[in-house]
């Protein structure tokens, strides 16, 4: 058996059913590898999490967009932070369990071959997906355990590679932090001193926080700035070819 972490229940049971067991670990027990570059953006409240993710792709766009990956609580939560983000960054796209096979299949091409440069997707792509390449993982929705966020955040930072995980957590977050610290190294210590509640024991059982609706802008507006983005795009591309003709 292979893995970034095991849960304490899980060695338990390896323990009494499996004979000649030899455990070896490489490095600190469940602790995020030393490649990837962790950070903490405090963003108050939901609406603070869209503001920082929009601001954080604008500034990729004035450069080479590295390929990314986006974690949310729920497919419902992909749908809805899909639905606010296509209309700015054409190069984004969304998996979930709603989607077909097919279409499951031709969004992970796309992200594969570098069609689409961000991927927004759910707790189910945390494990036992191998991406080439991957640069930047974004906690938009905070993981409910700290073996979460490992599994998360090692999406990036593999084979050798420099990664980047930058975790988003508002107030809502702070009060359900507890015993981060081998994960997040001295980074908890930012997080401990956000909140009182913070008391060292294990989080166990947590569950997801029930969270307002990623929207900021009516549909309506939204779809008028992408057809008007998408109008702007299609008139520089027809003036180029004129151009080289």
């Amino acid at each position: 058996m292979f893995s970034a972490t095991f849960k304490q229940e899980v060695e338990e049971w390896c323990k009494l059913n499996l004979d000649s067991l030899v455990c070896v670990s490489i490095g600190t027990k469940n602790t995020a590898v030393e490649s990837v570059q962790q950070e903490l953006r405090y963003t108050g409240c939901e609406s603070g999490k869209l503001l920082e993710i929009k601001n954080f792709f604008c500034k990729q766009m004035k450069g080479i967009q590295p390929q990314c990956l986006v974690f949310v609580q729920s497919k419902e939560r992909a749908k809805e932070l899909y639905s606010e983000l296509i209309y700015l960054f054409t190069k984004v796209d969304v998996i979930h369990a709603d989607l077909t096979q097919e279409e499951r299949d031709k969004v992970m091409k796309n992200f594969t071959d570098g069609s689409v440069s961000t991927l927004i997707c759910t707790e189910l792509m945390g494990r036992g997906m191998d991406f080439k390449g991957v640069k930047v993982v974004i906690n938009y929705d905070f993981p409910t355990t700290a073996i979460e966020y490992i599994h998360r955040i090692g999406r990036t930072g593999r084979a050798g590679e420099k990664g980047r995980a930058i975790t988003y957590f508002t107030s809502d977050d702070v009060k359900n932090l507890k015993d981060w610290h081998d994960a997040l190294g001295l980074l908890f210590t930012r997080l401990h001193n956000e909140s009182q509640n913070c008391k060292g024991k294990k989080m166990k059982n947590a569950r997801p926080i029930k969270r307002e609706k990623i929207s900021t802008v009516p549909k309506y507006d939204l779809e008028k700035q992408y057809k008007k983005k998408k109008l702007i795009q299609n008139s520089i591309k027809r003036k180029k070819k004129q151009s080289k003709k």
